[in-house]
């Protein structure tokens, strides 16, 4: 049996800013290092025009939106929508707000509250001409740290998830087995979400896809559970010899670290603190007592073999 990460998650459970927090690191104001991205450049933009600004990346920054106007002709009217993504492809309209029916030159700011990775302005031109430009303004926060604390947070989590045996931010897994298990299975790294597909390659070597009718995912439990659908049976080709079949799942708790449970969240925490705080071997009574919170907080939903 094998199970590898096909597609991993593409946030952590924790941000490199509830880690400073928690480490008490002093990063500064938001002056200290501002970054300002051009989403939609400056230009006269007509009557009827609408502009899909470029998507910025703003993971674990605090994020100001702004639209600087110039000249706007008699009556020209613009709006500015908030756009979110956690993939800098698929859009929608932020709900905390937007720049409506500006008229008048000027600079207009709003700050960005969402969870989301990626920000982008959408402008909108109606009546008459109206010259202006959006930029993305970002308060990083860096210490010198950063690139190590952000290794530690995955560290601490993939510890987490194998303490566990759980998967915490949704990710696809590929699962091969050498022969159909025992129903109901239980797949490994749950909480499993649903099955992708299930192919399975015979003694010759020809692949078939198994029709998602004939089996069923129970994903309400402490644990995903696969089995055959009523009136079905595993298929009965011969298989070859070795990962004959291949799962492709979906497991996790959600696509945000808010979907994570907050003692889980807590755990990775700790495992951070202790990972920056003790940088080289230390003794083994102040590692026992780190560990034994760790197994405090983890040990409720910890999956075992049964």
């Amino acid at each position: 049996m094998g199970l590898v990460v096909k597609t991993a998650p593409t946030i952590e459970p924790v941000t490199l800013a509830e880690v400073k927090s928690h480490l008490r690191l002093d990063t500064g104001t938001f002056g200290d290092q501002i970054v300002s991205t051009v989403s939609i450049a400056p230009a006269t933009y007509a009557l009827g025009s609408s502009t899909n600004g470029t998507g910025v990346d703003i993971l674990n920054k605090r994020t100001i939106i702004e639209i600087s106007v110039g000249t706007v002709a008699a009556g020209g009217l613009l709006d500015v929508h908030i756009e979110e993504s956690a993939n800098n492809s698929t859009w929608t309209d932020w709900t905390g707000g937007a720049f409506t029916q500006i008229s008048a030159a000027g600079t207009y700011e709003k700050e960005y509250t969402g969870i989301k990775q990626y920000v982008r302005s959408v402008g909108v031109v109606t009546i008459a001409a109206v010259n202006y430009s959006a930029s993305v303004v970002t308060g990083s926060y860096l210490t010198d740290e950063d690139t190590e604390l952000a290794s530690m947070i995955i560290a601490a989590r993939e510890y987490c998830e194998d303490y566990q045996h759980r998967a915490f931010i949704t990710r696809t897994y590929e699962l091969t087995l050498d022969d159909w298990p025992r129903a109901p299975f239980d797949l490994p790294m749950p909480p499993a979400i649903a099955i992708s597909s299930i192919a399975y390659t015979d003694s010759a070597g020809t692949a078939t896809t198994w029709s998602a009718t004939e089996y069923q995912l129970d994903a309400t439990g402490f644990v995903g559970r696969l089995s055959p659908a009523y009136g079905y049976q595993w298929p009965s080709t011969t298989l070859r010899e070795l990962a004959g079949i291949t799962i492709t799942y979906t497991a996790g708790y959600g696509t945000t670290s808010a979907a994570v449970p907050y003692k889980t969240r807590a755990a990775i925490l700790l495992a951070v603190g202790d990972l920056y705080n003790n940088r080289e071997a230390t003794d083994i009574v102040k590692h026992e007592i780190v560990y034994l919170g760790l197994e405090r907080l983890l040990g409720q939903d910890k999956v075992y073999s049964v």
